[in-house]
């Protein structure tokens, strides 16, 4: 999920730099990568995230 997060958020920085797209397209992928951050960061903000099963095996 954080990945696909960074992905995002990456495309919508490198959309408004080279201008791809018309400037509504553009808001609304912007507002898509806003979108994946806040659901990311949410749950990890909030510790409703387990950790890994290998990591509590030590």
């Amino acid at each position: 999920m954080a990945a696909a997060t960074l992905v995002v958020t990456a495309g919508a920085v490198t959309a408004w730099q080279r201008g791809w797209w018309n400037r509504t397209a553009r808001t609304l992928f912007t507002l898509t990568a806003l979108a994946c951050l806040t659901t990311t960061s949410m749950p990890l903000l909030y510790h409703l995230v387990a950790p890994r099963l290998s990591s509590l095996a030590d």
